[in-house]
Protein backbone atom coordinates (compact mmCIF):
# COMPACT_ATOMS: atom_id res chain seq x y z
CA UNK A 1 0.00 0.00 0.00
CA UNK A 2 1.34 3.41 -0.96
CA UNK A 3 1.80 5.83 1.92
CA UNK A 4 -0.03 9.13 1.71
CA UNK A 5 3.13 11.07 2.57
CA UNK A 6 6.68 11.41 1.34
CA UNK A 7 9.87 12.78 2.88
CA UNK A 8 11.82 15.43 0.98
CA UNK A 9 15.40 16.25 1.92
CA UNK A 10 16.47 19.57 0.44
CA UNK A 11 20.14 19.94 -0.35
CA UNK A 12 22.52 22.11 -2.34
CA UNK A 13 26.11 21.48 -3.41
CA UNK A 14 26.75 18.83 -0.72
CA UNK A 15 26.25 15.44 -2.39
CA UNK A 16 28.72 13.79 0.00
CA UNK A 17 27.07 15.28 3.06
CA UNK A 18 23.41 14.35 2.83
CA UNK A 19 23.60 13.11 6.41
CA UNK A 20 19.82 13.09 6.84
CA UNK A 21 19.37 10.32 4.27
CA UNK A 22 21.85 8.06 6.07
CA UNK A 23 20.20 8.89 9.39
CA UNK A 24 16.74 7.95 8.12
CA UNK A 25 18.04 4.58 6.89
CA UNK A 26 20.05 3.95 10.07
CA UNK A 27 17.00 4.66 12.23
CA UNK A 28 14.80 2.30 10.23
CA UNK A 29 12.67 4.66 8.15
CA UNK A 30 10.95 2.60 5.45
CA UNK A 31 8.90 5.27 3.67
CA UNK A 32 9.61 7.05 0.39
CA UNK A 33 12.44 9.59 0.49
CA UNK A 34 13.65 11.99 -2.19
CA UNK A 35 16.65 14.29 -2.20
CA UNK A 36 15.66 17.56 -3.87
CA UNK A 37 18.16 19.86 -5.57
CA UNK A 38 17.91 22.68 -8.07
CA UNK A 39 18.93 22.49 -11.72
CA UNK A 40 21.69 25.07 -11.12
CA UNK A 41 23.48 22.96 -8.51
CA UNK A 42 27.18 22.65 -9.47
CA UNK A 43 27.23 19.12 -7.99
CA UNK A 44 24.25 17.89 -9.98
CA UNK A 45 26.11 15.02 -11.67
CA UNK A 46 27.49 13.74 -8.37
CA UNK A 47 24.00 13.79 -6.85
CA UNK A 48 22.76 11.78 -9.84
CA UNK A 49 25.48 9.16 -9.32
CA UNK A 50 24.83 8.89 -5.59
CA UNK A 51 21.03 9.02 -5.45
CA UNK A 52 19.73 7.96 -8.87
CA UNK A 53 15.94 7.60 -8.81
CA UNK A 54 15.79 9.07 -5.29
CA UNK A 55 16.80 12.45 -6.72
CA UNK A 56 14.41 15.19 -7.80
CA UNK A 57 15.86 18.09 -9.76
CA UNK A 58 13.63 21.14 -9.87
CA UNK A 59 13.82 24.20 -12.08
CA UNK A 60 14.88 27.02 -9.81
CA UNK A 61 13.48 29.76 -12.03
CA UNK A 62 10.07 28.05 -12.06
CA UNK A 63 10.19 27.68 -8.28
CA UNK A 64 11.05 31.36 -7.88
CA UNK A 65 7.88 32.29 -9.77
CA UNK A 66 5.83 30.73 -6.96
CA UNK A 67 7.29 33.30 -4.55
CA UNK A 68 7.58 36.56 -6.48
CA UNK A 69 8.24 38.56 -3.32
CA UNK A 70 10.34 36.72 -0.73
CA UNK A 71 9.76 39.72 1.59
CA UNK A 72 13.41 40.42 2.28
CA UNK A 73 15.86 43.14 1.36
CA UNK A 74 18.68 40.89 0.19
CA UNK A 75 20.27 41.43 -3.17
CA UNK A 76 21.30 38.78 -5.68
CA UNK A 77 23.19 36.47 -5.44
CA UNK A 78 22.26 36.11 -1.74
CA UNK A 79 18.56 36.18 -2.61
CA UNK A 80 19.09 33.28 -4.99
CA UNK A 81 20.53 31.09 -2.21
CA UNK A 82 17.46 30.99 0.02
CA UNK A 83 15.65 27.65 0.52
CA UNK A 84 12.37 29.57 0.53
CA UNK A 85 11.70 28.90 -3.16
CA UNK A 86 12.02 25.13 -2.95
CA UNK A 87 10.05 24.96 0.28
CA UNK A 88 7.12 26.64 -1.47
CA UNK A 89 7.55 24.62 -4.67
CA UNK A 90 7.49 21.27 -2.84
CA UNK A 91 3.69 21.46 -2.77
CA UNK A 92 3.70 21.18 -6.56
CA UNK A 93 6.26 18.36 -6.55
CA UNK A 94 4.28 16.38 -3.96
CA UNK A 95 1.10 16.80 -5.99
CA UNK A 96 2.87 15.67 -9.18
CA UNK A 97 4.05 12.55 -7.36
CA UNK A 98 0.55 11.89 -6.00
CA UNK A 99 1.21 12.64 -2.34
CA UNK A 100 -1.18 14.70 -0.25
CA UNK A 101 1.27 15.19 2.62
CA UNK A 102 5.01 15.61 2.91
CA UNK A 103 7.72 16.15 5.48
CA UNK A 104 10.58 18.51 4.60
CA UNK A 105 14.01 17.98 6.12
CA UNK A 106 17.33 19.72 5.66
CA UNK A 107 20.32 17.57 4.67
CA UNK A 108 22.28 17.72 7.93
CA UNK A 109 20.23 15.81 10.56
CA UNK A 110 22.39 13.25 12.34
CA UNK A 111 19.72 11.89 14.72
CA UNK A 112 15.98 11.86 15.32
CA UNK A 113 15.48 11.51 19.04
CA UNK A 114 13.04 11.76 21.89
CA UNK A 115 14.17 14.05 24.69
CA UNK A 116 13.06 13.20 28.21
CA UNK A 117 13.85 14.95 31.46
CA UNK A 118 14.57 12.53 34.30
CA UNK A 119 15.45 13.72 37.80
CA UNK A 120 16.46 17.13 36.49
CA UNK A 121 18.69 15.76 33.72
CA UNK A 122 17.68 15.98 30.07
CA UNK A 123 18.24 12.60 28.50
CA UNK A 124 16.95 10.94 25.41
CA UNK A 125 17.55 8.38 22.77
CA UNK A 126 17.11 7.75 19.06
CA UNK A 127 13.67 6.97 17.67
CA UNK A 128 14.05 3.43 16.30
CA UNK A 129 12.29 2.35 14.21
CA UNK A 130 11.55 5.84 12.92
CA UNK A 131 8.64 5.06 10.56
CA UNK A 132 5.93 4.76 13.27
CA UNK A 133 6.92 8.17 14.65
CA UNK A 134 6.64 9.82 11.23
CA UNK A 135 3.33 8.00 10.65
CA UNK A 136 2.04 9.37 13.95
CA UNK A 137 3.22 12.87 13.09
CA UNK A 138 1.32 12.81 9.78
CA UNK A 139 -1.76 11.25 11.42
CA UNK A 140 -1.75 14.01 14.05
CA UNK A 141 -1.46 16.66 11.35
CA UNK A 142 -4.36 15.17 9.37
CA UNK A 143 -6.62 14.93 12.40
CA UNK A 144 -5.87 18.36 13.87
CA UNK A 145 -8.31 21.04 12.75
CA UNK A 146 -6.68 24.13 11.35
CA UNK A 147 -7.94 27.43 10.08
Amino acid sequence: MKSDYVVFIISHNRPNKVITYRTLIKQGFTGKVYIVIDNKDPSLEEYKKRFGDKLIIYNKEEAKKKTPDPMDNFTDPIKDKTPLFIRNYLYDIAEELGYEYFIVLDDDYDIFMLRNPYKGILGGGPLIPLTPYFNTLVKYYKETPSI
